[in-house]
Parts: C-alpha cells; sequence; structure tokens
C-alpha cells in the first residue's frame, strides 16, 4: 500500500478573469491487489473497498480512525493485479493535522479491506482481503478506541483528480460516486 500528496491542481480555464490559487495538499492512498477470481471471464462483478486511516487529531490529542469505502465494477483481473484508489481531501488533512502542507508522516497506519463477489477467499487468499501499513496481526480498524470519522476517504470521482489515470484504476460503481 502507497501513501503520498499529491500535489495541487491547477487546470487551465479561459475566462473574464484570473483567478489565484493556493496550492492544496491531497493524500492519496494506493493499492496493489494480487487478484484470482471464480468466474472465468477475467473480471470481478463488483469490488468492495473499506479504506481506514488513523491520524492524531490536533485538537484532543487522540488517534481518530478516518474512513471510507469505493466500489468498483466490472474489475479486470486476466494480468493478476488490480491497482485501487482513494484520497483523503486537503481540508480534512488540515483539520486534523493542523498543517497545511500535512506529509505521509502524519498518518499512523493506513488499513484496506477487499470484498466482492467472485474473489477466491480460501488458501493463500483467505487473509489477503484485508492489509495495513502498520500493526495488521490486531486489525486495528475493527476497535472501538478510536473514534471514527466516516466518509473523509474519497472515492477518485469525487476529486479533481477524477479524469487522470483512467487506465490504471478500476471504474468505480455509481454507488460509490454518489457518496461524499
Amino acid at each position: 500500500m502507497c501513501i503520498q500528496e499529491s500535489d495541487e491542481v491547477n487546470p487551465v480555464a479561459a475566462g473574464k478573469r484570473d483567478k489565484t490559487v493556493d496550492p492544496r495538499y491531497w493524500m492519496e492512498i494506493e493499492a496493489e491487489l494480487e487478484v484470482e477470481t471464480v468466474p472465468k471471464d477475467g473480471f470481478i462483478p463488483e469490488l468492495r473497498t473499506n479504506w481506514y486511516a488513523i491520524f492524531k487529531d490536533k485538537k484532543s490529542g487522540k488517534p481518530v480512525n478516518v474512513t471510507g469505502e469505493v466500489v468498483y465494477r466490472d474489475v479486470r483481473t486476466k494480468s493478476g493485479k488490480a491497482f485501487v484508489i482513494a484520497f483523503i481531501s486537503p481540508d480534512t488533512l488540515e483539520k486534523l493535522t493542523g498543517k497545511e502542507e500535512p506529509n505521509e508522516r502524519d498518518v499512523e497506519s493506513v488499513a484496506l479491506v477487499v470484498a466482492g463477489n467472485g474473489i477466491i477467499h480460501t488458501g493463500k487468499h483467505a487473509e489477503g482481503l484485508q492489509k495495513a501499513t502498520e500493526k495488521e496481526e490486531s486489525k486495528w480498524w475493527t476497535s472501538d478506541k478510536y473514534e471514527k470519522m466516516p466518509g473523509l476517504i474519497m472515492a477518485k470521482s469525487k476529486t479533481p483528480f477524477s479524469l487522470l489515470w483512467t487506465d490504471r484504476y478500476p471504474v468505480e460503481n455509481s454507488e460509490s460516486a454518489a457518496k461524499p
């Protein structure tokens, strides 16, 4: 799993006046999945990804669990790999960290849990449907000891990056596109 900040997005548009833009920093979370499917057509009909990230809240000083869900459709698996991605907005990052320019060190851990019809759940894949950058064996994302902040990890379609890298990532289900 890879976490990185993304530079600001500055599209060029013509208009009556120029507008100044302050650079904003998005956090990108990407995971490469090894996939084997039951269907022989080489596609997973629906892949549900639940993302979790632990930040230390600047106000309370306590860790909080920021969450989000992205649902993909017709995930191509012929190569044995699939990439999935999610983002955390600049406003959420600044609110949690107190920094205008946060970075990956501000995240204590990130986890991803994957589910879907047609995914093989046995053998070497029995434990492979969840992954975390830290303390995976504790399954911290299921714990009630962290305050949960749902919906703050966003689908790519809800960001300024929605039109980028379309061949790298599966198409999001309209269910994901409708979620905040």
